[in-house]
């Protein structure tokens, strides 16, 4: 009787225990009042997974200043790379920052009754940062989604926060296209730290995770871009157009390519693995050696002679390595994937003129998928060094620059551009994870 008594004492606690969960509405109206309470910045992490298992990461700094009534957005600073896009009521500045101390060149619109993110929503994608709807009392947690329909609140595993769970309804689609939602909450600070949305999507989307960690908010003060007269800019395409140049550690820009048999690659070899690859598949970096396609014969014959004598170089290089690492006695370890692409200006492509140069360099390289082209230089070549006609790269398997080289007249072999090459390719192997061996 004595334990009937004292498990039937445990019935209300337990039940106590679990009344003491929040309701959504709580949760969400919490975190509001949080993100209102004075400025605040974050770090935030997007994984977009599509339905063939590839994943693309970004990251966004977003700063947020809420009004004084604690309900909206008075000021916001968004860092995307090297873009900075800033907005007050009716006024949004969009500049690229610079390295060094020169100028960053700059953009400015302005339209009369906008609140600061209606600003950025007319001239740019939206911006998925959770953390800025839950501000604006907006019932779905990315921009224009459909309203989430919250289902309940349970405690996270961790015990520090609260975990809800919900679904994302498409009322055109009849239901077929309900989307999963969870979204973690700390318990101490009241915001969003992960959002996981599962389910199909726009665009073959079938898994969203963004990951929200809190960073020194600075001064709101300092957050307007400078907006020298000298570097400022008619159009926002201008502002893209002149971006510094890609460097050492930046990630390499998400063009699409296409190999010589019309189908679709990615860049990155941990990207190009099939969905259900074996757990000791190795992402490996890239040699990706580029060259501008030009419509003058000559100038196109010389790029084409240049990057395949990078090719060829490199190759003698990795050759080189791996004979150092047997000798040595060194673990096996994967070697990086060497690739070519031609880089045609936008809208030119010429299928007939592809094939003829892919031909010609096909017999350097034995790994899909061999010579790829691309379009346009903006994004490739013209980011790494505008005025170069080829150019070598090594893109780690994270998708970050680690080394490029120009290669412009290489074919007349001065030594210089050999060493440069010989030292990227040992970048490569070293973001391959394999230490150079000792020389005997």
């Amino acid at each position: 009787m004595t334990r009937l008594i004292a498990c039937a004492m445990l019935v209300p606690a337990c039940a106590g225990a679990h009344a003491q969960a929040p309701s959504a509405s709580e949760v969400l109206a919490k975190a509001r009042s949080a993100y209102g309470s004075g400025a605040y910045a974050e770090s935030i992490t997007v994984e977009a997974t599509d339905a063939l298992g590839r994943t693309e990461r970004s990251s966004i700094r977003v700063h947020a200043l809420p009004t004084p009534t604690g309900d909206g957005v008075s000021q916001v600073r968004f860092e995307l790379g090297r873009l900075r896009i800033w907005s007050e009521a009716g006024h949004m500045i969009v500049s690229a920052a610079s390295a060094g101390a020169a100028p960053a060149p700059w953009w400015d619109a302005r339209a009369e009754g906008a609140d600061p993110i209606e600003m950025v929503e007319l001239h740019v994608p939206p911006v998925c940062a959770p953390s800025i709807e839950i501000l604006r009392g907006r019932t779905g947690l990315t921009p224009h989604s459909a309203p989430i329909v919250w289902n309940g609140v349970v405690e996270d595993p961790s015990g520090s926060g609260w975990l809800l769970a919900g679904r994302i309804s498409d009322p055109s689609s009849g239901g077929g296209a309900d989307r999963a939602v969870q979204a973690t909450f700390d318990r101490e600070s009241a915001r969003l730290l992960r959002l996981i949305v599962s389910g199909s999507g726009a665009g073959g989307l079938v898994r969203l995770v963004v990951t929200a960690t809190p960073v020194d908010a600075g001064d709101p003060g300092t957050w307007r871009p400078a907006t020298d007269p000298s570097v400022a800019r008619s159009s926002l395409a201008e502002v893209f157009v002149s971006r510094p140049r890609l460097e050492t550690g930046d990630r390499f820009p998400a063009v699409s390519w296409v190999r010589s048999n019309g189908g679709s690659w990615r860049l990155n070899s941990q990207q190009t693995q099939p969905p259900l690859a074996p757990a000791d598949v190795v992402a490996r970096p890239t040699i990706l050696v580029l060259w501008r396609v030009n419509a003058d014969a000559g100038a196109n014959a010389s790029a084409l002679s240049d990057a395949r004598a990078a090719t060829q170089e490199a190759l003698n290089a990795m050759r080189l390595r791996r004979s150092e690492a047997i000798r040595s006695g060194a673990p096996r370890s994967p070697s990086p994937h060497l690739v070519c692409g031609a880089v045609f200006s936008i809208d030119a492509f010429d299928a007939e003129v592809f094939g003829a140069m892919a031909a010609e360099m096909s017999d350097l390289l034995a790994e899909e998928p061999g010579v790829v082209w691309t379009s346009p230089a903006q994004q490739t070549i013209d980011a790494i060094a505008p005025a170069a006609a080829a150019v070598l790269c090594v893109i780690d398997a994270d998708g970050r620059l680690r080394s490029a080289v120009v290669v412009d007249g290489l074919t007349a072999m001065p030594e210089s551009i050999a060493t440069e090459i010989a030292r990227a390719v040992d970048a490569a192997f070293g973001a391959a994870g394999a230490e150079r061996p000792e020389s005997p």
